[in-house]
């Protein structure tokens, strides 16, 4: 399998390991990425992939009569949208199991993989994740059957993010509302740069006279005010900058990250720039 395309750029930053037997990498475990592609569209991934993947599922956890992923998905044969209790879903299961629709039987449910605890399970803990991926880069999508619940199990969710060396996103996708992201910063900034739609965050690198940064900016209005806390840390984390806003804007801008880095780049930007001294220098 392809590992992921960890940036090169960011020195030091390599996949956290597993501090558990349980927590297997993704990057080593070729299960994911298949489960994730044949769950993305089935009829995109190739007969041997698809084969692969349902010889996985069956030996998965059994779901012991959790059905919280009947909330949690959306089908559109049966008008469900996502968040509505399903009809078919009895004391026992989905009353109709054996002939589910199509979007049914393309969602993995993480948990079962055997990477969670028991207690994590999700009709117990209220979060149900599942493998995506999009433009070669995997991630994990976590939603909430319980209000509050992604909050309260937070600190798992980093972890595990971590161990696996992915992103965990938060958020609705179908309604462009993506607020959080869980993991390491290499894996975040490889999503951003990828599917910056998915997050709603672009980034990118830029290098101009021995001076090398990230630029961050929304893809859609309103994303920042979710992410520049963390992108303050992961610009401590990098040892260099991120620079929220556009480099040609002559709004002002807010910088990130060491202070010799950050008043480095401050001065090329007003000496090309001419818009004087950045919002915020540094992180104190």
């Amino acid at each position: 399998m392809r590992k992921p395309r960890f940036l090169p750029i960011i020195p030091g930053i390599t996949t956290p390991r597993a501090s558990s037997p349980k927590l297997v990498p993704i990057e080593s475990n070729d299960r994911i990425r298949r489960l994730a592609m044949s769950s993305r569209d089935e009829r995109r991934a190739n007969a041997k992939e698809l084969n692969a993947a349902l010889e996985e599922a069956a030996g998965m956890r059994p779901c012991d009569g959790c059905t919280e992923c009947c909330t949690i998905i959306g089908v559109r044969s049966l008008n469900k949208l996502p968040g509505q209790r399903c009809k078919f879903v009895g004391e026992s299961g989905c009353k109709t199991y054996p002939n589910r629709p199509q979007e049914c039987r393309q969602f993995y449910c993480f948990w079962r993989f055997g990477y969670m605890d028991d207690e994590d399970r999700p009709d117990k803990s209220g979060i149900v994740l599942n493998p995506r991926q999009m433009n070669d880069v995997s991630f994990l999508m976590v939603s909430e059957s319980r209000p509050g619940a992604v909050e309260k199990y937070a600190d798992k969710l980093e972890d595990l993010a971590a161990a696996q060396g992915v992103s965990i996103v938060f958020g609705n996708i179908a309604e462009q509302t993506v607020t959080r992201v869980f993991g390491p910063t290499s894996a975040f900034f490889e999503l951003c740069m990828a599917n910056p739609h998915l997050v709603g965050l672009h980034i990118a690198q830029r290098n101009e006279r021995g001076l090398s940064w990230f630029v961050a900016k929304e893809a859609r209005p309103g994303t920042l005010k979710y992410f520049n806390d963390r992108l303050r840390d992961d610009a401590e984390t990098l040892g260099s900058v991120v620079l929220t806003g556009t480099f040609n804007s002559t709004e002002p801008v807010d910088i990130y990250g060491p202070p010799d880095a950050v008043a480095a780049l401050a001065s090329l930007i007003a000496e090309r720039q001419g818009i004087g001294k950045p919002r915020a220098i540094g992180k104190a």
